[in-house]
């Protein structure tokens, strides 16, 4: 049974990327490439560990594991126990728990083996691409076919999408819930009564992917949701004094949306936010009775507000060392000036888009680990740039940018301008940034169908 419906599977991936065709075919090509490449150097790397071929030997762990992602036997074992739950049960404290409840239904159709595990990844991609392709119309090709490219091609998701990781789930959670919202802001920057069921089917479709994420990485939807107001608060100033009050009202309904989407989701860690919100703004958000657990709070370090509480996550990669930590020659006191904040800062912001081979011969950054790995750290990092390049000079020569994509366009340099910022000062070991730096790449690979006119 689990290899007919694998099979299944597989024709289904492949309908895919002949709707994609279809709809270009330059997108047809993209996709199936993306696919294709995911699947061979996935499966190919589970087989050369699990049977010990002598390639790249001082990376393999065994079992179909890397030493590049070693919590993936963690996200793998708690998948497949779950998988033997009853449906739609995990076991209780599991890491990302909106992660490991789809991987272990996944396995509990396909069967739980470290290959299927990587075919999830797939699938997950192809899901996102779809998504891009729906958004890519005929009028700016050349913009969504940058957009697909990015999220296809991307060194990091590629590498990632070959081990038993949430970085290409996140990232399908990122592109589904970027383009939905895409959708409500242009709706609300042009017309809300033009395609109401759309736009009901967007708001819907944000909020589902706000709540997934904030089961994942909880903080990453609260960043969706500020995104999405500032976005919103574009499109109430930028519509005329006719249709003001009604955006005003639109805008203040989704947000509620948003927000008991993003609390439902993060369930226990909601009450963390809810805390740090509160000494922050003096604003208390409980939501008690729309969590799952009852609210049950999740221990934090202090009631601190949010500068400290940031302050404390970068003290806390200071603390755990590594091979590739760039931030321990930088350690702090208590005390941090403005002088301290802007260098850790400007040294993150570095580290995302400079290669380390530059940034070592400057002495700029200094660590020994990671050698084996760097060659494709930089890879990545030059493949940001030049996509980022690629945007901008694409977007200016379309002339993209228009009064009604203002909202779409504001929610996604917000997005990936807080993304960045975060990560950046508080991410100090740099194996850890390589991954965590998606979450500011991926909203701004889909910088191009936030401009396009959607159908």
């Amino acid at each position: 049974m689990h290899l007919l419906l694998l099979v299944v599977l597989y024709a289904c991936m492949a309908a895919a990327c002949a709707w994609a065709y279809r709809a270009a075919p330059v997108f047809g090509a993209i996709v199936t490439a993306g696919t294709a490449i995911r699947l061979v150097v996935g499966v190919g790397l589970v087989a050369i560990s699990y049977y010990r071929w002598p390639i790249l030997q001082p990376l393999q762990t065994g079992d179909g594991y890397w030493a590049i992602a070693p919590d993936a036997r963690v996200y793998f074992q708690l998948a497949a126990d779950a998988a033997r739950l009853p449906p739609g049960s995990i076991i209780g404290g599991s890491p990302s728990p909106t992660y490991v409840l789809a991987l272990s239904l996944w396995f509990r159709v396909l069967g739980a083996t470290v290959t299927n595990g990587v075919v999830f990844n797939v699938a997950c991609y192809v899901v996102a691409a779809m998504v891009i392709v729906r958004l890519a119309t005929d009028r700016q090709r050349q913009l969504g076919i940058i957009a697909l490219c990015c999220v296809s091609f991307s060194p990091a998701l590629v590498l990632t999408s070959t081990q038993v990781l949430k970085d290409a789930f996140f990232a399908m959670l990122i592109v589904v819930g970027c383009a939905s919202a895409i959708v409500v802001l242009r709706a609300a920057g042009h017309s809300l009564s033009a395609q109401p069921g759309r736009v009901a089917i967007g708001v819907a479709l944000t909020a589902a992917a706000v709540a997934a994420m904030a089961g994942v990485r909880a903080y990453f939807a609260l960043f969706v949701w500020l995104a999405v107001a500032g976005g919103l608060v574009a499109a109430v100033w930028t519509a005329d004094s006719a249709r003001r009050v009604r955006v005003a009202g639109f805008a203040a309904s989704v947000l509620v949306v948003l927000w008991c989407a993003f609390a439902v989701g993060a369930d226990a860690y909601y009450t963390y936010y809810q805390e740090l919100i509160a000494r922050t703004t003096g604003i208390n958000l409980s939501m008690r009775a729309l969590l799952p657990s009852g609210g049950a709070p999740i221990s934090t370090a202090g009631g601190s507000a949010l500068g400290e509480r940031l302050n404390s996550l970068r003290d806390g990669f200071l603390g755990s060392g590594g091979a590739t930590n760039f931030g321990t020659r930088h350690g702090r006191g208590p005390n941090r000036t403005i002088g301290d904040i802007t260098e850790d800062l400007a040294t993150g912001i570095a580290a995302t888009f400079i290669p380390i081979f530059v940034l070592r011969r400057v002495g700029v950054i200094d660590f020994d680990g990671g050698r084996g790995l760097l060659t494709i750290t930089d890879l990545d990092t030059l493949f940001i740039d030049a996509m980022l390049v690629a945007i901008v000079i694409a977007i200016f020569r379309t002339h993209a940018l228009t009064r009604d994509t203002a909202g779409s366009l504001i929610f996604i340099v917000a997005l990936a301008m807080i993304a960045l910022l975060v990560i950046a000062y508080v991410v100090t070991n740099f194996g850890t940034l390589v991954r965590l730096r998606l979450l500011f790449a991926i909203p701004a690979f889909l910088a191009p169908i936030a401009l396009k006119t959607t159908t």
